[in-house]
């Protein structure tokens, strides 16, 4: 694949993130529970107030036949994707939601780095140690 047909991936992906992330906030604004077809849960306590969660880990975006593209939003919304190619072996859910927990954890070291600016290209060793450990399955 060229690096203008995966910047055209991610762009959609992107996209339907922020659509999937819009349809859960307005399903809980007008009190629907069917917040959980967005990725997200309706709580109350009692006599209180509903409380939104979201699961950050917002599954599987598209699928072609040669790739799968995976989404993941923070609380603080960032968002990461994940294009899979197909294989013959088949990557579960579970792998792919530990795949975006390191990575979320490596960013979130990163982050915390006094020495990082955020906002600019990230040149982390540790950092690039993470994500190839993540790519080579480790």
């Amino acid at each position: 694949m060229t690096d203008l047909q995966y910047s055209f991936i991610v762009s959609s992906a992107l996209d339907i993130v922020e659509e999937r992330v819009q349809m859960g906030h307005q399903a809980f604004k007008g009190g629907n529970p069917a917040l959980a077809a967005a990725g997200g849960v309706a709580l109350s306590s009692g006599d209180g107030p509903q409380v939104a969660t979201r699961e950050l880990y917002l599954g599987a975006l598209t699928a072609q036949e040669e790739y799968k593209v995976y989404g993941y939003m923070t609380n603080t919304k960032i968002k990461f994707v994940i294009i899979v190619e197909e294989t013959s072996i088949p990557l579960r859910e579970n792998d792919i939601r530990m795949m975006f927990r390191r990575l979320h954890g490596a960013f979130c070291d990163l982050m915390s780095n006094p020495f990082y600016l955020p906002g600019t290209e990230i040149h982390s060793k540790r950092f690039e140690g993470t994500i190839n450990a993540i790519l080579a399955g480790q």
